[in-house]
């Protein structure tokens, strides 16, 4: 093979190897192209929280099927949810500690703050399964508590995690409203 043959041979497949490099970017630019349009028409398709159907009003849907027309209105709504949210919840007034010299008789302060609507009795009990009852109190009107009580179990000393549970009752005082449990530490010196 002589000299210009093989200069022809390799002019050839540089070109060819240009071609191919050309071929190749076009196919990732146009396939980079479709992925990104088919992104954003899927974004697009996942807005059906906005109604289009009146360009110059933006509306707001949520899954409750309610709708917000406008701001003050969506503040409305989320007013509502805040106050529907307080209907089961209550506040809590308690210190996390109570101590005893023997184990029965024990200094505390747990009370139903003024801030609920409803009273409330509360439990204490020694194990997780709330089998092992310490206490049952009678009903505590808001902003009233105690300041001690008589455990049905005599403890041994030592510090003990128990369960202190916190029940509003309706009015009916046989309808529970809410309950919270939180942890209690009752400590019995020796």
């Amino acid at each position: 093979m002589s000299q210009s043959e093989k200069e022809q041979k390799g002019s050839s497949v540089q070109k060819i190897i240009i071609i191919l490099m050309i071929v190749i970017i076009v196919a990732l630019i146009a396939f980079t192209s479709v992925l990104l349009l088919k992104k954003d028409s899927d974004t697009q398709g996942d807005l059906s929280a906005v109604d289009s159907s009146n360009a110059a009003v933006p509306t707001l849907t949520y899954e409750s099927g309610a709708v917000a027309l406008s701001e003050d209105d969506l503040q409305r709504q989320v007013d509502e949810m805040y106050e529907k949210a307080k209907e089961g919840t209550m506040a809590l007034q308690f210190k996390n500690t109570a101590y005893s010299s023997d184990g029965v008789h024990f200094d505390c302060h747990i009370g139903n703050s003024d801030k609920n609507d409803t009273d409330m009795y509360l439990n204490i009990y020694k194990d997780d399964a709330l089998t092992e009852q310490i206490l049952l109190t009678g009903l505590i009107p808001p902003g009233s508590g105690i300041e001690s009580f008589e455990s049905e179990i005599k403890l041994d000393p030592g510090t003990y995690e128990t369960y202190l549970v916190f029940t509003q009752v309706k009015d009916d005082h046989a309808t529970i409203k809410a309950q919270v449990t939180v942890i209690l530490t009752l400590v019995v010196s020796e």
